[in-house]
């Protein structure tokens, strides 16, 4: 997951991000959701403690003694969320970088102008 400092970030950067304001053009689409405010903007503090947590917990590491079912519920459920969202996230990628793929020419195949 993409982490995030508002102290190492431009004057340029904040403009095209939507720090201060919305950008006139999506900065990210997630879930067909489009979003012109940098995400740092519009996350609570809460959500992004879990995205915090959520990379401990791809490595394994739960916040309390036991396995997933001694953990508070509403982890489990944040982990599910988060879980999902970085699935469909990487499909869209995926999806993006096949159909560029597609679109390229076929090596060794003319594909200029006909006379």
């Amino acid at each position: 997951m993409r982490k995030f400092d508002c102290q190492t970030c431009t004057d340029p950067k904040r403009e095209a991000w939507g720090c201060e304001e919305l950008t006139p053009t999506p900065v990210h689409v997630v879930n067909g959701h489009r979003v012109r405010r940098c995400p740092v903007k519009i996350l609570t503090p809460f959500t992004r403690r879990c995205m915090s947590l959520y990379a401990h917990y791809k490595n394994g590491f739960l916040p309390n003694a036991g396995g997933i079912a001694d953990q508070p519920a509403w982890y489990v459920t944040a982990m599910e969320i988060l879980e999902s969202d970085v699935v469909t996230i990487q499909h869209e990628q995926l999806e993006r970088e096949r159909r560029k793929t597609e679109d390229r020419p076929k090596p060794g195949r003319y594909t200029g102008p006909r006379r």
